[in-house]
């Protein structure tokens, strides 16, 4: 409405703009709970069983997916040859918006990865071949529906009180490095934003968070 008024203004169609000092109502934004605590996290993680083959599969896809933060397509189509063990690195290739990146993996994630890809993935693919990281038993790319129907089934098993999406682990990444306290242009790079308003749209900082902070860093909770 304002941008219409000064419009009417600029051509001399008004010769004033009646909503110059029109106070408007400031509206709440509203930010995604779509994540997991720590807690929740790694519990629901530790509900796969790695003595089968397809628990492996799927610890070791989730695990990726919460270390690298990366978008459900972005996981899918990582090929084996863009991950490199040695250094703790795999490039995400076909990314959202074209923006390739490089992310470092998690300890734990580089782990899963090498066991994976040495003993399970040989056995999961019944001697087919695959360029894909996460391939179906025939050797071609991983079907969103069977990654979304697992992780309903484990979400069900968890127990956990909200219905969940595979982009639980992208923003549960951001949302605890954030409160680790990385850098938000840190968590930017990870993510693959271009604009910094993108990361922090993601990120969630309660008053709880917000508390712990002051009294850590604030010059007047310091006691002397």
């Amino acid at each position: 409405v304002r941008s219409f008024f000064r419009y009417l203004v600029r051509e001399e169609i008004l010769s004033k703009n009646p909503t110059a000092s029109l106070i408007l109502p400031r509206v709440e934004q509203k930010i995604s709970r779509n994540h997991l605590s720590q807690k929740e996290m790694f519990d629901f993680l530790e509900l796969m069983d790695l003595k089968t083959i397809t628990g492996f599969y799927d610890r070791t896809l989730f695990e990726m997916a919460y270390a690298t933060a990366a978008r459900i397509n972005e996981v899918l189509e990582i090929r084996l040859d863009e991950v490199n063990l040695e250094d703790g690195l795999v490039r995400i290739t076909h990314a959202m918006g074209g923006v390739e990146r490089t992310v470092p993996l998690t300890a734990t994630a580089k782990d899963f990865l090498k066991f994976f890809i040495e003993r399970v993935r040989p056995v999961w693919l019944r001697g087919n071949q695959a360029e894909f990281l996460f391939p179906t038993f025939k050797g071609t790319r991983q079907l969103v529906r069977y990654v979304i129907e697992r992780l309903a089934g484990y979400a069900k098993l968890a127990g956990l009180p909200r219905k969940i999406s595979f982009h639980v682990f992208r923003r549960s990444c951001a949302t605890h490095l954030l409160e680790a306290g990385v850098d938000v242009r840190l968590i930017q790079t990870l993510l693959g934003h271009e604009d910094i308003s993108s990361t922090q749209a993601y990120l969630l900082t309660t008053t709880k968070d917000l508390r712990e902070v002051l009294i850590r860093h604030h010059p007047l909770e310091k006691k002397f």
